[in-house]
C-alpha cells in the first residue's frame, strides 16, 4: 500500500511539472505535455517501470501494464486543470503483445475540480464511449469519435476485458480536441 501510494505521489508530481511546461499546441492535437495536471490509474504495474505516464511519452515501445490480472484490469484517469472537450481519442496497442490490448472499455468523464483518484465516486463519472470486441490483430492504433463530446476535466478509460483475460497494456492514449 505505502509503495502504491508514493508511486502515486510521483506520478502527481510529474503531471505537474507537465502542466507547468510552455507547449503551444495548434487546435485538433493530442494534449499531452504542459496540459495535463495529473495522470494516474489503478493496477500499475508492481515494476514500476510501465508506469501511466508511459501513455502519454510518444513512444510506442514503452506502455502501461496493469499489476492485477483476471479482470481486474483497473483504469488510467488523465486530468486536467480545466475543462476540456475531447472529439476523438485514440489507443495504441504494445508492439509486441497485442492481445493484452482492451476488447471492452468504457471512456468516462467528470467535471468534479475535487478529484481524488481512488476515492472518486462511481456515480460521478458519465460515460462518454463504449467499445466491445474491438481486435487488435491487425491494427496498432485506433481512433474513435465521440458522438456527443462535453466539457470535462478528468477522462478515464475503464478496461473490461483484454484479448488474453490476464494482464492490460496500452502504448499510447490520445486525448484530442
Amino acid at each position: 500500500m505505502r509503495k502504491y501510494l508514493l508511486s502515486n505521489v510521483v506520478l502527481i508530481l510529474i503531471g505537474l511539472m507537465l502542466y507547468s511546461c510552455d507547449s503551444s499546441q495548434s487546435d485538433k492535437k493530442p494534449y499531452g505535455e504542459g496540459k495535463i495536471g495529473v495522470i494516474t490509474a489503478r493496477a500499475m504495474s508492481h515494476l514500476g517501470t510501465n508506469v501511466p505516464l508511459k501513455l502519454i511519452d510518444d513512444d510506442v515501445n514503452t506502455f502501461w501494464h496493469s499489476a492485477e490480472p483476471a479482470g481486474n484490469f483497473g483504469w488510467v484517469s488523465i486530468s486536467y486543470p480545466k475543462p476540456v472537450k475531447i472529439s476523438k481519442y485514440s489507443i495504441t496497442r504494445r508492439t509486441d503483445i497485442w492481445s493484452q490490448s482492451p476488447v471492452d472499455f468504457v471512456l468516462e468523464g467528470a467535471i468534479d475540480r475535487e478529484f481524488q483518484a481512488e476515492q472518486y465516486s462511481k456515480n460521478k463519472w458519465k460515460i462518454i464511449d463504449e467499445q466491445r470486441a474491438q481486435d487488435w490483430s491487425r491494427e496498432a492504433q485506433k481512433t474513435y469519435t465521440i458522438k456527443q463530446p462535453k466539457e470535462f476535466i478528468h477522462y478515464r478509460i475503464r478496461i473490461l476485458a483484454t484479448g488474453d483475460k490476464a494482464y492490460a497494456s496500452i502504448a499510447e492514449l490520445g486525448l484530442i480536441e
